[in-house]
């Protein structure tokens, strides 16, 4: 576009919009902008799970593709994580320990489909590397993967105790 073309382009929007106009009209611009950032980001990642192993949610947000299904990580949470697995692979029984950790389990971390609630770092249904641990009854120094602190003076609440599988 040389000079006199550009020129002539702003002479002709100077005089079609009034300032009014014209800032209703950028204004406009900006909220449609926004909300086809909104909704479009959330249309491309709706359907991002497509291998197993992925991360994903049970509820509506985030499914698995490619005919996998959403194995939730905490059974019974509504909408809450999970990891794309084949249907076969999802749910029933558990996974004794030495056995090889369900494909939805990521490696050293909780799981539920090993009996004993954690997949070993090297992808075995493995002991919680927190059970026999030194734990408190509140919020402070929990125990993980499904284990629960016994206190060591039964009855006192947010007490010293140790992890678990029950008291």
């Amino acid at each position: 576009m040389d000079d006199r073309q550009f020129d002539a382009l702003t002479r002709t929007l100077s005089d079609a919009t009034s300032r009014r106009r014209a800032l209703r009209r950028i204004g406009l611009a900006g909220v449609a902008a926004a909300l086809v950032g909104i909704f479009g980001r959330q249309t491309a990642n709706a359907h991002h799970c497509n291998y197993e192993g992925c991360g994903c949610a049970t509820g509506t947000q985030h499914p698995c593709g490619s005919g996998l299904v959403c194995c939730a990580s905490s059974p019974g949470t509504p909408g809450g994580a999970g990891v794309c697995t084949p249907r076969g692979q999802c749910g029933g029984g558990c996974a004794d320990r030495g056995a090889a950790c369900p494909g939805y389990c990521n490696w050293g971390d909780g799981c539920s489909g090993c009996c004993s609630g954690y997949c070993g770092t090297r992808g075995a249904c493995d002991q919680p590397p927190n059970i026999g641990l030194s734990c408190t009854g509140g919020t402070i120094n929990p125990c993980l993967y499904g284990l629960v602190c016994c206190p060591y003076v039964p009855g006192l609440a947010g007490g010293a105790g140790v992890c678990e599988y029950r008291c």
